[in-house]
């Protein structure tokens, strides 16, 4: 597919990285906007970070065979996987289930504000990535950014629409198609530029690290409207 819309070359390596890597932790706070199931959420970026690890260095293997010729082992940074898995999903998910098991009136209370600062986060991580990545994404933005956000919303409706005709709920199919959408651009980037040294391969992950929070946002806030509140 890369080759059809005449991507070769460090770029497709790029795209390549960014598909390997595993969902993205914030996919979780996405899917809670937009009412999907959470717990799926949670247990399907836990899993694919697990996966990733074996999966991984095959994938970025091939593609640096395929699209550049060259030949090079891949090591997964394991360590800052995990720890991106602990702080953005293992502790707030910890928090939240020890505050509802201690005072679940309190906890259902909290449940609408806890909906406006998960907002207030969402748009702060959207600030965040485009911050840090513009520098290095901003000379290729044009050329890639219509490609990254084309590949977003194919995802995001592929996601949605397998798991709906597979019959499974309106929330499991929500989720679904943002967990697949929603990648881990910040793996990828240390991947292509600190594991790889080659900066080039690192641009796709910048521009997605930025694009996908626009289909994923709008397509979350779509999706809350059509959602009834659990």
């Amino acid at each position: 597919m890369l080759k059809l819309v005449g991507l070769t070359g460090a770029f497709a390596v790029g795209f390549m990285i960014l598909a390997a890597c595993p969902t993205g932790s914030t996919s979780n706070l996405l899917t809670y906007l937009a009412r999907g199931d959470v717990a799926l959420a949670l247990s399907f970026t836990a899993v694919a970070s697990v996966l990733t690890i074996f999966t991984l260095p095959f994938i970025v293997a091939w593609s640096l065979a395929y699209f550049s010729g060259a030949e090079q082992a891949v090591d997964v940074p394991v360590s800052m996987m995990m720890v991106q898995v602990f702080l953005m999903m293992g502790l707030p998910v910890a928090l939240g289930m020890g505050l509802r098991g201690w005072r679940e009136p309190l906890a259902l209370r909290l449940e609408p504000k806890f909906t406006k600062v998960a907002t207030v986060l969402f748009v702060l991580v959207v600030i965040a990535a485009i911050a840090k990545n513009w520098a290095m994404a901003k000379s290729a933005f044009p050329t890639l950014a219509p490609l990254a956000l084309g590949l977003n919303v194919t995802m995001l409706a592929c996601g949605f629409a397998v798991a709906w005709f597979s019959r499974l709920s309106r929330r499991q199919s929500v989720t679904l198609g943002i967990e697949t959408a929603v990648q881990n651009a910040t793996l990828a980037l240390v991947i292509a530029s600190t594991v790889l040294k080659d900066s080039n391969m690192a641009i796709p992950g910048a521009v997605y690290g930025i694009v996908m929070y626009v289909g994923g946002l709008a397509f979350a806030l779509m999706m809350r409207r059509f959602t009834a509140e659990r």
